[in-house]
């Protein structure tokens, strides 16, 4: 009944949800209908999140979990899959169950399903998820571009593992993976300050790397800036701003490092 009430209360500023109604009349329970317009890629996001995230606050999240999994698993599509990967954004946790959806996802979804579900899963601060990214990360047979948004979002997981992960990664040998690796290894300091050691000493064996990542800038760059605040040397952040000034001042600078530096300029004179 609680259940019930919060999606009458909502339909009036959420008009879609009266497709809830629809599939609860066509015999099935309000639990069901719930959980089948909830991973239906059709209904809008919007209002597909709103239902998740009600369903997961009114029933208990373990138990709407697997109906929701035993759902996607009879629908056996991948873009069934991704549709309920993209409502996890939110969650604090992940059931072994549903790590086996992305998994699938990884299995039979396209490129560009496989990153959407890694954008799903990577808010999940979890150890299993940062398990999950670290194995994309190293997993050699997935495409590159899954790869690369696994080892940036692997910013989002703090933690001596990813660090460790990502200081390997730097010796891979595509470009693009070492550029996010040197953006992760700056990034992820913000959140645990222990790790600054193993990010700044990684970092700094690529000071010297001039490749450059297809879009972005050399992997030398993206170290150059992340690495300053790591070692605590005094002038360090002044010394990086007069370079990116002098490079935008410089007609004959190339291509990637004008962007790097108007990526990186602080704006201050």
């Amino acid at each position: 009944m609680k259940l019930r009430k919060a999606i009458r209360r909502a339909e009036h500023r959420l008009p879609g949800l009266v497709a809830v109604a629809r599939r609860e009349h066509s015999g099935v329970t309000l639990a069901e209908a719930v959980c089948r317009f909830a991973i239906d890629p059709a209904e809008k996001c919007e209002h597909r999140k709103f239902i998740a995230n009600l369903l997961w606050n009114t029933l208990g999240t373990e138990d709407i979990c697997l109906s929701m999994v035993r759902l996607v698993e009879s629908a056996g599509e991948s873009n069934v899959l991704t549709a309920y990967i993209s409502l996890w954004s939110d969650r604090k946790n992940i059931h072994p169950a549903e790590l086996n959806l992305f998994r699938r996802v990884l299995a039979i979804g396209s490129p560009e399903e496989q990153m959407r579900a890694v954008d799903g899963i990577a808010f999940i601060c979890s150890r299993p998820v940062r398990r999950a990214l670290i194995d994309i990360l190293n997993d050699n047979a997935a495409p590159l571009e899954v790869r690369d948004r696994a080892t940036e979002m692997l910013h989002l997981h703090g933690s001596r593992e990813t660090a460790e992960a990502c200081a390997s990664a730097l010796e891979n040998e595509n470009v693009s993976i070492q550029f996010w690796a040197a953006y992760t290894l700056g990034q992820i300091t913000s959140f645990r300050s222990r790790f600054r050691g193993i990010a700044a000493s990684a970092l700094e064996r690529v000071l010297g790397d001039k490749e450059v990542a297809p879009g972005w800038w050399s992997v030398r760059r993206e170290a150059q800036a992340m690495i300053v605040g790591l070692r605590d040397e005094p002038g360090e952040k002044e010394r990086l701003q007069a370079e990116i000034r002098s490079i935008l001042q410089d007609a004959s600078a190339s291509a990637e490092d004008r962007r790097w530096a108007e990526c990186y300029d602080d704006g201050q004179e």
